[in-house]
């Protein structure tokens, strides 16, 4: 109750702070906003399973975490991110009955916050004392800039942005114009918001205080009663005793370099840092990619206009300039190779706000408003052409995030119909599921195959991709639904137990513990007995009469490996992620044991015309262990 009673109090808070920062637009200035708004969900709506077309594998580990948390009622503490876990138990945890443990749930919350962020935006720039044709360009920026698109399309960014601009906003209202405690209100709202969210929103706060020495008069007060006030909402989560309070500040993450020769240091990351503003050379990684600070060069042009009117407004370019080097800062001192456009997230609206004043500067309210729509007609061309092109989405950004593996989890049907198993490797991307239904085995020796006439489902991720042809092959194509490498399997309902006639004994043994069992074929990512748990090294041994043509055959492993044949020795070999190859004759029992350490790898491949595959069920039979 207390978590659904905090959603309604955010989003009032939310409608609020929007109806506050525009109560004196016109009418047909907030129906232009309405418009654009619905421009801005298009555009995020369009293709939702591309661009990216699966899920970071964060994503789901988050919403994970957010439903064990809700459950709980541990609402206040940190994620297994380290993030603290309030917004995502409030805004995606409590979507979960309604749209499932879906992509829906994970980006809902962040895709609309994003959509808000136009108004935002716009009220930024009226705040700041641009002229609304200005304004909307500002609004127009955050709404098709490229970065605006990424953050709003995943989990954890749009809300940042949103957050960020009720925080600039109700500033901008306290530096620029006459705001009072409403502003103060709702400044600190959105900076209570920040800290509950990713890194980079707790390091703006010092925005607070450059609107205090640049105010005049009792808003010098008011804006550090900003923070302060900020401040008090995050004791509930102090109160937990959390490891990554201070994480925003990022000290154990400070490059090296800045200890030994600091001013060299500071240079070279501003540098590299601002090249990624027109380069694709940022970090792919943690929910971000090495495009995603990427700007049109337009945007970029105007931005650096802006410091050349510093003569009229300089407390507006002097807020702007300090805004955009506390949001860069953390990507600057971080130690990564590449800066994290996550990281510098916080300095993308002060950015579209410099453009913003650059295009309030053209004289003449007509030529103002044609040069504001060409230039946004300009931008959003160039930031939709690059959003969605193989220029923003390189082979290495896209492997960012896994859609092989995301489009698997999505097919099985909630709850699935008999047994479900799954492959421990679909980690995180099953998680939320596994949290709302208990149907469900990992994949071990002792349900590797259908157990009597249950229906059944197997999801094998992408490590078992060669598995695939296996199983196609044993029970036709129309049994086995691909996405990429991953799979699923899928046994109707009647008797499997024939399949048994053909397989591998297989015999673990960890100390003083042994199991025995059968499987289908020798292919072993990460698979063992389901009650052995074992520290130390394990040996794993199949054995099987070669049924098959006399053959050549190949044996991945790490570990040690030894391979017999009618008891006689015939390899014996060490090494990590290994192949030895031997051949076999008719009618011949092979034993194949290889040790190593958990998680252990292993599979055997026969060399056939068509290349190398897993041997044909039918190519084996079990022998009884000794």
């Amino acid at each position: 109750m207390l978590a659904l009673g905090l959603a309604v109090f955010i989003l009032i808070g939310y409608g609020a702070s929007l109806w506050w920062l525009l109560r004196r637009e016109s009418p047909n200035v907030l129906l232009t906003l309405v418009a654009l708004c619905g421009f801005s969900l298009a555009i995020r709506l369009v293709c939702t399973t591309e661009f990216p077309a699966g899920l970071n594998e964060d994503e789901p580990k988050i919403l994970w975490s957010a439903i064990q948390s809700l459950r709980a009622g541990a609402i206040w503490d940190e994620g297994r991110t380290g993030m603290p876990v309030l917004l995502n138990s409030l805004f995606q945890a409590q979507l979960v009955p309604l749209v499932g443990p879906s992509r829906w749930a994970i980006r809902l919350y962040s895709l609309a916050t994003s959509v808000l962020s136009s108004p935002a935006a716009f009220a930024l720039g009226r705040g700041a004392g641009l002229a609304v044709g200005a304004s909307f360009a500002v609004a127009g920026f955050v709404a098709v800039l490229p970065w605006s698109l990424f953050y709003g399309r995943i989990a954890i960014g749009g809300e940042l942005v949103f957050h960020e601009l009720l925080l600039l906003g109700a500033l901008a209202r306290l530096l620029f114009a006459d705001g009072g405690w409403a502003a103060v209100s709702v400044g600190a709202f959105g900076q209570s918001l920040l800290l509950y969210d990713y890194f980079c929103g707790r390091l703006i706060a010092p925005i607070a205080v450059v609107a205090a020495l640049l105010a005049r008069g009792r808003q010098r007060w008011m804006c550090l009663l900003v923070p302060i006030l900020a401040l008090l909402s995050w004791v509930p989560h102090l109160r937990t005793n959390p490891t990554n309070a201070t994480r925003g500040v990022l000290v154990d993450l400070i490059h090296t370099g800045f200890t030994t020769h600091p001013l060299q240091t500071l240079w070279e990351r501003t540098v590299m840092t601002l090249k990624v503003f027109v380069y694709p050379a940022a970090l792919d990684g943690w929910l971000t990619v090495r495009a995603a600070a990427v700007h049109p060069p337009v945007v970029l042009l105007l931005a650096g206009l802006a410091l050349l009117i510093a003569v009229w407004r300089f407390r507006l370019v002097s807020f702007v300039v300090a805004g955009f080097l506390i949001g860069i800062a953390p990507a600057v001192v971080t130690g990564s190779v590449f800066p994290s456009a996550h990281r510098m997230l916080m300095a993308f609206p002060f950015v579209a706000l410099a453009a913003g004043i650059a295009l309030d500067a053209v004289p003449w309210f007509r030529l103002r408003t044609v040069t504001v729509w060409l230039v946004l007609a300009i931008v959003s061309v160039q930031s939709l052409r690059l959003y969605f092109s193989p220029a923003f989405w390189a082979p290495a950004t896209r492997a960012t995030f896994d859609w092989e593996t995301t489009a698997l989890v999505d097919a099985i049907p909630l709850p699935a119909e008999g047994r479900l198993v799954v492959m421990s490797q679909v980690g995180y991307f099953f998680d939320p599921r596994a949290q709302i239904d208990r149907n469900y085995e990992y994949l071990a020796v002792e349900n590797w195959f259908p157990q009597g006439s249950v229906p059944s489902t197997y999801a094998f991720a992408a490590q078992a991709a060669l598995l695939r042809p296996f199983y196609e092959g044993l029970l036709g194509p129309h049994r086995v639904e691909s996405f990429g490498r991953a799979f699923l399997v899928r046994f109707e309902r009647r008797d499997w137990d024939w399949l048994r006639q053909h397989g591998w004994s297989y015999e673990a043994r960890c100390g003083d513990a042994v199991a025995k069992g059968t499987v289908p074929t020798l292919f072993q990512p990460s698979l063992d007995f389901r009650e052995i748990h074992c520290g130390g090294p394990i040996t794993v041994t199949w054995r099987g009469r070669w049924l098959g043509p006399a053959a050549q055959l190949r044996l991945l492993f790490s570990g040690s490996a030894v391979v017999e044949t009618s008891g006689q020795r015939i390899l014996e070999r060490a090494g990590e992620q290994t192949g030895a190859a031997f051949s076999v004759q008719p009618d011949t029992p092979i034993s194949v044991s290889v040790t190593a350490r958990q998680p252990l790898w292993a599979g055997l491949l026969e060399l056939s015309p068509a290349g190398e595959r897993i041997p044909p069920w039918e190519r084996v039979s079990p022998l009884n262990n000794p």
